[in-house]
């Protein structure tokens, strides 16, 4: 186990959402060992009391870290990368190349997925049997 997060880390959420996934990219490119917990879609607990208490979106991903609790996917990943990894070239500390990050994060979120999304549910999400390729 890492010392520097000493296994306090959860992330809830699915591993086949896009947004968890760069969530999961992002803790195990810093090397931080952490706990997962399927949410979401088939797996439920969105809706549950315990977790609207968490997080009040109802969305994944959520982090946990000890009494911490963070949601969205860029702000997870900015956190973390703050958190624990304060030399890695992920989230560089120079506020340019910092800024220059933040634009690409930000514009997944804008620009990509939007036109991204119809093609990643036909052909990520919907069952291989179930997809309509015309």
């Amino acid at each position: 186990m890492s010392k520097r997060n000493e296994g306090r880390l959860t992330s809830w959420g699915r591993p086949n959402s896009v947004n968890v996934k760069k969530v999961l990219w992002c803790l195990h490119e810093l090397d931080l060992t952490f706990e997962r917990i399927d949410a979401g879609m088939q797996f439920g607990k969105i809706h549950e009391p315990d977790y609207l208490a968490m997080n009040p979106t109802g969305r994944i991903p959520t982090l946990v870290d000890g009494d911490y609790v963070l949601w969205d996917s860029n702000s997870v990943m900015r956190y973390l990368c703050m958190a624990y990894g304060q030399t890695s070239p992920i989230y560089p500390p120079d506020a340019k190349r910092r800024a220059a990050v933040d634009r690409w994060l930000d514009w997944t979120l804008s620009t990509l997925q939007p036109v991204d999304r119809p093609v990643f549910w036909a052909l990520v999400r919907t069952p291989a049997e179930q997809r309509d390729m015309a």
